[in-house]
């Protein structure tokens, strides 16, 4: 997500633990807050090569709203900031 002042958040999917077996929606998870566009393309670099049948969606907003559903912060060990 790209927040329009030179940072940006970076989205993937939600571990499969944070579903049960009714959720039909998908659920994300932030895995870096807030970083540069250089950390942001070395951390979607990497993504690509570990799955590299992914889809990337760009989200501009000045306010960081991703609109998207996801889980807790915290409780993804992936997560990094700034």
């Amino acid at each position: 997500m790209d927040r329009r002042d030179g940072s940006f958040d970076l989205y993937g999917p939600a571990p499969q633990s944070f579903f049960d077996d009714n959720v039909t929606d998908r659920l994300f998870t932030l895995l870096a807050r807030e970083v540069s566009e250089e950390a942001n393309r070395k951390r979607i670099d990497q993504e690509v090569n570990f799955d590299s049948d992914l889809w990337l969606v760009d989200i501009e907003d000045r306010e960081g709203r991703a609109f998207i559903e996801t889980v807790p912060d915290d409780s993804n060990p992936r997560f990094t900031s700034r």
